[in-house]
C-alpha cells in the first residue's frame, strides 16, 4: 500500500514574511501594514490550498527553521512576534493544520532557533516527534535523508 509524505521547511514563524496563522496577522494600519497583511493572507491561503487534497499524511517531515528567532541583526524590526514562545505557538498552530499520523523534525540554524537552547525541541515534543540535526525516514523502503545543514556548514 502506498504511503503519503509531506515535507515542510523554513516556516520562519514570527518573521513578517514567515508563515503566520490568522491569529497572528498584522493589523493593516498603514501602507506597509496592508502589504504585509496581504502577504500573510496569501501565504496562509496557499498553505491551506496545498493541504486541501490531503486526507491524511502517513508522515510529515518538518525540516528546520520553524521559527525565526530574536532577529538580532535587524534589531527585531522584521518580526511580528519577538517572543520565541509566541513563535513556537505559531509553529504548533501551523502544524495542527497538517493531518498526519506521525511527525519527524530536524533542527535548524542556531541564529533562528536558539543557540544555547533549542526552541524547536518544544515544537517537536508537542507532537511526540523525534528531533535531531540529521534524520532518516524509511517509508516503504524509500529512505529520506533529511537535514537542514549540508556540506561544510
Amino acid at each position: 500500500m502506498g504511503k503519503t509524505v509531506g515535507i515542510f521547511a523554513d516556516l520562519h514563524c514570527g518573521h513578517l514574511a514567515g508563515l503566520a496563522p490568522p491569529a497572528w496577522f498584522v493589523s493593516a494600519g498603514n501602507r506597509k501594514g496592508k502589504a504585509i497583511l496581504k502577504l500573510q493572507q496569501d501565504m496562509w491561503r496557499a498553505f491551506k490550498a496545498m493541504l486541501k487534497p490531503v486526507k491524511e499524511l502517513d508522515l510529515a517531515i518538518w525540516n528546520a527553521d520553524l521559527i525565526d528567532g530574536r532577529g538580532e541583526r535587524s534589531g527585531s524590526t522584521e518580526l511580528i512576534a519577538i517572543d520565541r514562545q509566541d513563535q513556537v505557538e505559531m509553529a504548533i498552530t501551523v502544524i495542527k493544520n497538517v493531518p498526519a499520523k506521525a511527525h519527524l523534525f530536524t533542527r535548524g540554524t542556531a541564529y533562528h532557533t536558539g543557540g544555547a537552547e533549542d526552541w524547536e525541541n518544544l515544537i517537536a515534543s508537542a507532537y511526540g516527534g523525534d528531533i535531531h540535526d540529521h534524520q532518516w525516514a524509511d517509508v516503504n523502503g524509500l529512505v529520506f535523508d533529511v537535514k537542514h545543514h549540508i556540506g561544510g556548514e
